[in-house]
């Protein structure tokens, strides 16, 4: 679960605590992701401290959910051989 207190928005760094094997991890993004990111949680009218909630608006988003809807992107970006592939493991967060 990310929550949004894991941001650090002027470095744009997203740290979660409690990763694999109850390590820390790191993840950096960019310029782009960050205004995405910020509208996104403009947008939104509830206050639950996740980044990312599930569809009833009560809790943090499923892992398996995350990686049905990037199986569904990449199936529409294209073929097995296209640059443009993307997966979970490809987006660790």
């Amino acid at each position: 679960m990310m929550k949004k207190e894991y941001i650090n928005w002027p470095n744009r760094i997203i740290h979660i605590p409690n990763w694999k094997r109850k390590k820390a991890h790191f993840v950096l993004f960019t310029r782009r992701c960050k205004e995405h990111l910020k509208a996104y949680l403009g947008e939104r009218e509830d206050d639950l401290p996740y980044a990312f909630i599930n569809t009833m608006k009560s809790g943090s988003i499923c892992i398996r959910t995350v990686q049905v809807k990037f199986e569904t992107y990449t199936k529409h970006l294209g073929p097995p051989d296209s640059p443009y592939k993307c997966g979970i493991h490809l987006q660790r967060i």
